[in-house]
């Protein structure tokens, strides 16, 4: 299941918040010393919200729901929309990518945040089950996007980021991948019919 409450795009697109242009519009302007820390509060369900580790950094579970920024900021490019959507679907698996695309997309996605500060909120508040404030998200997103970046800066070839399996996934095991791509196999080629329950 994924972790957010609801998987449709903002039907309503939110003008952006004035910011001025001699205004710094740093990541870590805007957060406290104990988010900068990654002190989260990390009480959110274990299973849909599990702890990403980019390049040995572990980021607080709430990193995971990042992907809703694809709706929740406007006019995104097409590749860091992809990028932010994928992000999060790593667990039991490495994901990987240049370091320039980790770089860029977490400088669109910073600006974005920023800019449409309380959409993203709104989104964060609507769409992710926890009982961690919207703000504390907020600024873990911001210091997990700029680890990303500071990361990347310093990564010559690729970057690589997993999230852990847990106890009640299904697969477990390379066996386990194998023998669900093999059903899936046989349901599409039409040798095995699925079973339907009521």
């Amino acid at each position: 299941m994924w972790p957010n409450k609801a998987l449709h795009p903002t039907v309503n697109r939110p003008q952006p918040e004035t910011i001025s242009r001699n205004q710094p519009r740093r990541a870590f302007d805007l957060v406290s010393p104990a988010v900068e820390l990654y002190v989260g509060l990390d009480n959110m369900n274990s299973y849909d919200y599990r702890p990403i580790t980019f390049e040995k950094h572990v980021f607080p579970q709430s990193v995971m729901g990042i992907g809703i920024l694809e709706h929740a900021i406007p006019n995104l490019s097409e590749v860091t929309a992809d990028w932010v959507w994928r992000f999060p679907i790593c667990c039991g698996t490495v994901k990987n990518c240049k370091p320039e695309l980790c770089i860029s997309s977490s400088i669109e996605l910073i600006d974005g945040m920023l800019e449409y500060r309380s959409n993203v909120l709104s989104e964060i508040s609507d769409r992710i089950e926890s009982d961690v404030h919207p703000d504390q998200i907020y600024q873990e997103w911001i210091l997990a996007l700029q680890s990303i970046q500071n990361i990347a800066l310093g990564r010559s070839e690729i970057c690589q980021w997993s999230a852990p399996l847990h106890p009640d996934d299904a697969i477990q095991t390379p066996e386990d991948l194998q023998r669900q791509i093999s059903i899936l196999d046989k349901i599409a080629s039409g040798d095995l019919k699925p079973r339907i329950t009521d």
